[in-house]
């Protein structure tokens, strides 16, 4: 096992969309058997350099698959109450332009 600190210096510039995906999905199948960990894989992947522009330049359907995992996976009821919160300031950094679902409207307004 990798230690989730290490991501950053392992992947420097050499983490790509595709990669990204992986571990998500990866992290998303320990998840429930280790929360800790995986909790700890997602926040040192937003360390890992040019994460923000990698997040913004993928395809669509890289960003539901993010936004399913989150949503089945990331987004239980019976975690941590520490883990929701970091969870929580994790999800705009991942389910990048999501925001607009939860803060506006189907018609675009604000809720």
């Amino acid at each position: 096992m990798i230690p989730p600190a290490t991501l950053p210096k392992i992947f420097k510039n050499a983490l790509s969309a595709p990669m990204l995906i992986e571990i998500i999905k990866c992290t998303a199948a320990i998840f429930k058997e280790d929360t800790e960990f995986a909790v700890s894989i997602l926040d040192n992947l937003t360390k890992v350099p040019r994460f923000d522009m990698i997040i913004m330049c993928l395809s669509a359907v890289d960003h539901a698959e993010i936004h399913h995992q989150w949503e089945q996976v990331f987004s239980m009821k019976d975690i941590r109450a520490d883990h929701v919160d970091v969870l929580n300031k994790l999800r705009p950094k991942f389910c990048y332009g999501q925001w607009q679902a939860h803060v506006l409207g189907s018609n675009g307004r604000p809720k």
